[in-house]
């Protein structure tokens, strides 16, 4: 065997040990997070690197790499902190400053082109929401959004626009 097939093999070898190995480290902090009960749970790889699980299904992902010293742009996933939600949420950004938030005739609210549905009046657990007005977005603010019907999301102003110094960094969904 010619030491270029030796090498591709031993390289693919390794590559299926690793997908092995983070595919159990997965299921791993899955059931750490179910036993511990938390919404997020945070493991600090560094300084610069944070993993987070996120239990709902607000994303399609659940497995993110959380940079916190890295400033998230448009279509950027990003980390914010909710008192409504009395928690960590993590969110894509689809609305930036003199972006426009409108409805149309069925009271779908939109950002610019893109549709994010129409604002539900009562959360799941009974809590009186209320849709943000359509209005142009104000400089240093951001809408925050997520695609599952039932997301909790600047599409409330329970949420509103959020400030560019509320966000906590990049957000990498991996899984």
């Amino acid at each position: 065997m010619s030491n270029i097939v030796k090498s591709y093999l031993n390289k693919k070898t390794i590559i299926r040990k690793l997908y092995l190995i983070s595919c159990l480290m997965f299921a791993i902090l899955q059931l750490l997070c179910w036993f511990l009960g938390s919404m997020y749970l945070v493991f600090v790889i560094s300084q610069r690197i944070h993993f987070l699980i996120s239990e709902t299904d607000s994303l399609p992902q659940h497995y993110f790499l959380h940079c916190p010293k890295i400033k998230p742009k448009l279509n950027h996933y990003t980390v914010v902190w909710s008192d409504w939600y009395a928690g960590k949420i993590i969110k894509k950004i689809v609305g930036i400053s003199g972006d426009r938030i409108w409805y149309d005739q069925n009271n779908q609210m939109f950002v610019n082109d893109l549709k994010v549905g129409v604002p539900k009046q009562v959360a799941s657990d009974g809590r009186q929401l209320h849709a943000t007005p359509a209005q142009i977005i104000p400089e240093g603010q951001v809408f925050l959004y997520s695609e599952h019907i039932a997301s909790f999301d600047s599409r409330y102003q329970e949420l509103n626009l959020i400030p560019t110094s509320r966000l906590q960094g990049l957000v990498i969904p991996l899984i």
